[in-house]
């Protein structure tokens, strides 16, 4: 569809009217991950559009447009854990968390396009020794700039 000025406001509107963005946590504490397991979150704090799912872990993009994901990872104890933001399949980001004695925590983000329908979660990559709840392993995303259709 040809985007000009009055329809790309009437998607704008209809996004801003609707918002699309998460943060969730994990309250308690991941040991034991298996290798590409897909991190679920127990705490949903956030959830503009009911496009995120805590029970799967996965945000199912509403609408097509540039989204930002970011991920943050609590690592406890001499170990380290590893985790890459996915989209449909495909590795986006990768986060490693390396921890010497206490607790460590790690960041990334990715600025991505997504279809309408297309998925994003965090899966464990390779290493594996837990993650820290209390909430400081989150996963958040938002959509900064819709398509011009819906």
């Amino acid at each position: 569809m040809f985007c000009d000025e009055q329809n790309y406001y009437m998607v704008y509107d209809c996004v801003k009217q609707r918002g699309v963005a998460f943060t969730a946590t994990l309250g308690d504490h991941r040991t034991n991950l298996t290798l590409h397991e897909i991190l679920r979150y127990d705490h949903v704090m956030t959830n503009e559009g009911n496009s995120f799912s805590g029970v799967t872990g996965m945000f199912t993009a509403p609408y097509a447009g540039v989204y930002v994901f970011d991920v943050t990872i609590g690592v406890n104890g001499a170990g380290a854990t590893d985790v890459s933001i996915v989209k449909n399949g495909v590795y986006l980001q990768r986060v490693y968390g390396h921890a010497t004695t206490n607790w460590e925590t790690a960041s990334a983000s990715v600025t991505v396009h997504l279809n309408a329908e297309d998925h994003v979660y965090v899966k464990n990559s390779n290493y594996n020794h837990g993650l820290i709840g209390h909430d400081l392993t989150t996963f958040s995303g938002f959509m900064v700039q819709p398509d011009c259709a819906l």
